[in-house]
């Protein structure tokens, strides 16, 4: 497979190491959105700046630990670090409270982006949480994405402490349409997840590619939340998007924007794939 070619002026190399320090610094591409105007997404902040945003995370030389849930993260001054042997993900601060909070918004919809890095891309080296490994190991309906899915429920269950409750074959539609990839359990709220990759196998990703897959997935959340049974009936959805590169950060929220019309009460998650996750787009 032939990956993304990055944009004219030259992709951004993934993030090296754990930490990167750097002055005079913007925080990381204002990772938590309650629907600001298309101009602010998708004009004001070009894709080469958003990339750079992803990389200058200015850490302080004396971090403070605060508890979220079970999990302990270190707060920086424009970022945060979720840092297992096997994974880390790059946050904005606060990400995590804020997700947690406008989960619970059940009528509003909102967008946020983080970032995920492996420390080896063989994944026997995964401690993959019991959730995880029941969506590994339960048959799908069709498609070469599972493991995406597989991250993405070891993500939620990292960083927002999210239960698997039902996996996509088990979940029930009142009729035939687009379907969920799995739903969990929040704070005592069902939450439905539906996952998708931003990648081109050839050529420049570009607006239009973007703005096809978030028509596409957006459409689709809204249809099967619609139509899924209430025995299985969520509150709101997740859309996770795991992107290629760094510089289709800005097209994908640009996308978001002009598609007011499905946003429904979606909570938007963008994922860039750091070190080690190219083979998730294969």
């Amino acid at each position: 497979m032939t990956l993304a070619e990055p944009p004219p002026e030259g992709s951004v190399p993934p993030l090296e190491g754990s930490r990167v320090q750097e002055v005079n610094c913007q925080p990381l591409c204002q990772q938590t959105r309650l629907l600001p105007p298309a101009t602010e997404l998708g004009v004001a902040t070009a894709p080469m700046e958003i990339s750079r945003n992803l990389r200058n995370l200015v850490i302080s030389s004396e971090p403070t630990e605060t508890s979220v849930a079970t999990e302990t993260v270190l707060t920086f001054k424009t970022g945060s670090l979720s840092v297992r042997k096997d994974m880390m993900a790059r946050l904005s601060a606060m990400h995590i409270s804020d997700f947690k909070r406008n989960f619970r918004a059940f009528e509003k919809p909102c967008l946020q982006i983080n970032e995920l890095n492996l420390n080896s891309a063989d994944t026997s080296k995964l401690s993959l949480s019991e959730c995880s490994l029941r969506v590994f190991n339960t048959p799908n309906a069709g498609g070469n994405s599972v493991w995406s899915e597989v991250l993405s429920m070891e993500l939620l269950s990292m960083l927002y402490s999210a239960k698997l409750k039902n996996t996509e074959m088990e979940l029930q539609y009142c009729m035939q349409g687009s379907i969920t990839d799995y739903s969990v359990t929040m704070s005592d709220s069902v939450i439905g997840v539906s996952v998708t990759r931003a990648m081109k196998y050839r050529g420049v990703f570009c607006y239009e590619d973007a703005l096809a897959l978030m028509t596409k997935k957006m459409k689709g959340v809204m249809k099967s939340s619609e139509n899924i049974i209430d025995e299985h009936k969520w509150t709101k959805q997740v859309l996770h998007v795991w992107v290629q590169e760094p510089y289709m950060v800005a097209l994908v929220e640009q996308a978001y924007a002009s598609l007011t019309d499905f946003h429904s009460n979606t909570l938007v998650q963008l994922t860039v794939c750091g070190d080690n996750l190219g083979w998730i787009f294969k």
